[in-house]
């Protein structure tokens, strides 16, 4: 059984449920869809490895699947929570994990950033995305996800604002960044393989069509209320269909089977892979059986510095929108407690303490950080996408006292022994992630036993990003107008 991942990225907003259970019923939208024309032949292209997961679920194998929603505002509105009941209610046999991590009011200058944190490590099979800001951090983020997971992306044009009125002839008039971003985000579509939502033409056929006002979907000036939700997850949900006679890109994600593909030998199982992530899926048998060394590339893979990652580091009016590391980290706790304000300068300084690590060392909020052990690295002059964005410090200074924390966690993405998880479903596959993060390219996989035939190893599966890190950004190409 494959495992799928779909992410949404936002805020995640819990279901509500009647005394009995069962979700209420989603209003209705009020008038119908627009048709979507001759582009309906293409819904679906660029999604179908997800699709296809969701599809081929059954009761006795159930893929897992993970979608995430990342974005800003928009994305934590409650349209993406219609689309998730569309999906399990057309899908009932798939084990559907359905995630939102967008962050209200940051926009692509800040998500460039926090994807670092939010997206990447997930490593979903489908990210649903949306953000307004710099068109160059907006290409970034894509161009990140495509080339450092093997995610399919999901992305969205922008709908009517409440001050976008028609004229006598039903035409709207934008303003020159509105029609920049109705062209650039196409383009950005195109070049990474994306599924395309475009949400701004029906939009305006469903307000002129219906004799409604822009206004009449949202909440406020942007954002969307109940039927603009409702409209919102139907463009949506109409491009997340399976296609059975589509192809899929079979070097995405690779399952090789122990016995057929791949074979123990001398106590020693090897692979040749090209990508940068593997999972080893368990076979038949009891828990508490034999476990396996693993190698890549001759290294354990908690050598590899790329085989960690951090949570959100949050504080009482304070957060590290991004935490990076120059030496290969611990998985441990860490906080940074501020030690003295400097109001005049509108800056802190704190020191680094790691739960293994111990105290590591002291900086301010107004210079680069690298902690003694290199272990936590926050930048305050960060790379060309983040236009002009000046440190990775984001806080209100005013609620930013001494004694306040930080605190964020260093997780793996890596396991240096494989042993079978146990599992209460036999009709969910277990695996575990043996690495994952290490540079997209060709790598030597090792497992050794002693006893290879009591190792509870059915496959391991293979994740390469479809595409390389392009040596020219759109964004360079491409200019929004002055």
């Amino acid at each position: 059984m494959n495992k799928c991942l779909l992410i949404v990225i936002g805020l995640g907003l819990c279901g509500v449920r009647g005394a009995a259970g069962a979700e209420p019923p989603i209003p209705s939208l009020r008038y119908a869809v627009p048709e979507a024309g001759p582009p309906a032949s293409r819904f679906g292209d660029n999604v179908q490895r997800t699709m296809r997961l969701l599809a081929t679920s059954t009761p006795q194998h159930r893929n897992h699947v993970r979608i995430l929603v990342y974005g800003q505002s928009i994305s934590e509105g409650v349209w993406w929570r219609h689309v998730e009941r569309d999906l399990r209610r057309r899908f009932p046999s798939a084990e559907l994990e359905m995630v939102n991590r967008a962050l209200g009011g940051h926009a692509s200058n800040f998500l460039v950033r926090e994807a670092e944190t939010d997206v990447y490590p997930f490593y979903p099979d489908l990210v649903i995305f949306h953000v307004y800001g710099a068109h160059t951090c907006y290409e970034q983020i894509i161009s990140r996800i495509r080339s450092r997971t093997a995610a399919e992306v999901l992305i969205t044009t922008d709908h009517l604002a409440a001050a976008e009125v028609p004229d006598d002839r039903g035409e709207f008039h934008e303003d020159r960044w509105t029609r920049f971003m109705a062209s650039f985000i196409p383009q950005v579509a195109r070049r990474y393989g994306c599924e395309l939502v475009d949400v701004r033409e029906p939009w305006k056929r469903y307000v002129v069509d219906n004799k409604i006002r822009a206004k009449d979907l949202l909440l406020d000036g942007i954002h969307l209320g109940e039927q603009g939700n409702l409209l919102y997850a139907a463009l949506i949900n109409r491009q997340l269909i399976y296609r059975p006679d589509r192809a899929v890109a079979a070097d995405a994600v690779r399952t090789y089977t122990v016995g057929r593909d791949i074979q123990w030998k001398d106590g020693r199982l090897a692979l040749e892979f090209e990508g940068n992530r593997i999972d080893a899926i368990a076979g038949p048998g009891r828990p508490g059986a034999a476990a396996a060394a693993v190698l890549i590339d001759g290294k354990q893979p908690s050598e590899f510095r790329e085989c960690y990652a951090f949570t959100r580091a949050y504080g009482p009016g304070m957060k590290v929108l991004c935490v990076f590391s120059e030496k290969t980290p611990l998985v441990e706790d860490w906080t940074l407690r501020v030690t003295d304000m400097d109001q005049a300068a509108r800056s802190f300084s704190f020191e680094a303490i790691g739960s293994k690590t111990g105290r590591d060392g002291t900086g301010t909020s107004a210079k680069r950080f690298v902690s003694n052990s290199g272990r936590i690295v926050i930048e305050t002059k960060v790379e060309k996408p983040a236009m002009g964005f000046e440190s990775d410090w984001s806080c209100d200074i005013k609620q930013v006292q001494p004694g306040a924390e930080v605190k964020f966690q260093c997780y793996a993405l890596h396991a240096d022994r494989y042993a079978a998880a146990a599992s209460q479903d036999p009709s969910l596959e277990s695996s575990v992630t043996l690495v994952q993060g290490i540079a997209n390219g060709k790598h030597r996989l090792v497992l050794t036993a002693d006893d290879p035939a009591r190792v509870r190893l059915g496959a391991l599966r293979v994740y390469r990003p479809p595409v390389a890190p392009p040596a020219a950004m759109l964004y360079d190409q491409v200019h929004p107008p002055k």
